[in-house]
């Protein structure tokens, strides 16, 4: 399955093609996930300045529209009471 060409992926397009790129390469899988995660997580290892707003709303867009055609890959909480 392909992902969705709508306004988020056209943002990401614009402002970010290979992190578009990288998500199409792995949407539908498990990988699509820590991809994503990493892209919100500072490693330590260069210096991020982060995402625009509208690109992080896109972002986060992108990752619920890929949670709900997938949900067999949203991580399951390991500290649940």
């Amino acid at each position: 399955m392909t992902p969705p060409e709508d306004k988020n992926f056209k943002l990401l397009d614009q402002t970010f093609p290979k992190i578009a790129d990288q998500l199409r390469i792995r949407w539908g899988t498990a990988q699509f996930r820590s991809y994503l995660q990493g892209l919100e997580q500072d490693n330590g290892i260069e210096h991020r300045m982060g995402f625009p707003g509208d690109v992080m709303l896109a972002l986060m867009a992108v990752g619920d529209e890929h949670d709900r055609q997938f949900p067999q890959f949203i991580p399951q909480e390991k500290w649940l009471s």
